[in-house]
């Protein structure tokens, strides 16, 4: 499976606060995140992505940037790196 479903965040480290609870990636190349209740800003919103390569992922973020993030795939979880170093990852919800 790939990267397309909806994911919910299941980490919980500091640096991961700015990134939504849940995210829906759509075929072919856009997504819908939805903040939690503890959430204020959130830096994925909604917007496109482009797979680059197995491991790395474009995504626009709320200021309409282009981000590359780092990211695999292991079952039914998801995780990204971003250019801080931050990991977080997401499980497929069902």
């Amino acid at each position: 499976m790939g990267i397309a479903g909806k994911w919910r965040k299941i980490s919980t480290a500091e640096c991961d606060k700015r990134y939504p609870d849940e995210i829906e990636f759509f075929e072919p190349s856009r997504y819908l995140a939805k903040k939690g209740p503890a959430q204020n800003f959130i830096w994925w919103d909604a917007g496109t992505y482009q797979l680059v390569s197995e491991s790395e992922v474009r995504i626009t973020t709320a200021t309409d940037a282009l981000t590359t993030y780092r990211y695999s795939i292991s079952g039914d979880f998801l995780k990204f790196v971003d250019s801080d170093g931050c990991e977080f990852e997401y499980e497929r919800k069902t």
